[in-house]
């Protein structure tokens, strides 16, 4: 079968119908017309898996291409191992997480709002783009008093050290603090080919702690 639960057991119908995109559906052996028919059925929704008729059908009624698009489309949301790679998608499309991790320089409270799981330039409703309003929100993982300890610390790093950051040294930080923050962004980081880690980006988050001039006790981001 071509549709598998578990990343190990899983075959990609990207990898079984590799080298037989462009041939007729008569040169397709057992292994390759299954495969597509988990293709076709998932496509359509289609709830007799005996149907291969209508997956002949369907090969022949598509080019090269766009049977290789088909299998992807499918392959994208049932393979396990993709898991990352669509956490990664959702982000970019609902934060605009990229766009965030490739700026040069994120203010302290646009990098605790995204920490929180939050737009810092707002969400669109009906129709109109609504100012975020973190003071008031609770996500499935954080609160508003989260966000305030992100931007205290935040605030109080940049006035000891003025100088530009970018989101992953202010989550740096974050973890440096042992603040609270939402696990969207270390998931995003892990599963995300931009980023590799380095020792220097944790000594340079402790060195930007530790010059704070009035540092904030400990107990005080205590619940």
């Amino acid at each position: 079968m071509t549709n598998r639960k578990t990343k190990d057991e899983y075959v990609s119908p990207i990898q079984v119908l590799d080298s037989y995109w462009e041939k007729p559906w008569s040169k397709l052996h057992k292994k390759q017309q299954q495969a597509w028919l988990c293709v076709y059925l998932a496509s359509t929704f289609s709830i007799n898996e005996g149907d291969e008729v209508s997956g002949e059908w369907f090969w022949s009624d598509l080019n090269p291409e766009g049977r290789r698009d088909q299998a992807e489309r499918f392959d994208y949301k049932t393979n396990p191992a993709r898991k990352g790679e669509k956490h990664v998608d959702w982000y970019n499309v609902m934060l605009d997480a990229s766009m965030w991790f490739k700026r040069g320089d994120v203010s302290p409270s646009d990098a605790a709002m995204l920490l929180c799981q939050q737009n810092p330039r707002g969400e669109m409703s009906g129709g109109r783009l609504v100012k975020p309003t973190p003071k008031l929100i609770t996500t499935t993982e954080t609160n508003p008093r989260d966000y305030q300890r992100l931007l205290d610390v935040f605030e109080d790093v940049a006035r000891v050290q003025s100088q530009k950051r970018t989101l992953q040294q202010w989550m740096d930080i974050a973890k440096f603090e042992a603040l609270k923050y939402h696990s969207w962004i270390d998931r995003y980081v892990a599963a995300s080919p931009m980023f590799e880690a380095s020792e220097s980006d944790d000594e340079n988050a402790g060195a930007c702690a530790k010059q704070r001039s009035r540092p904030i006790p400990k107990q005080r981001f205590q619940d």
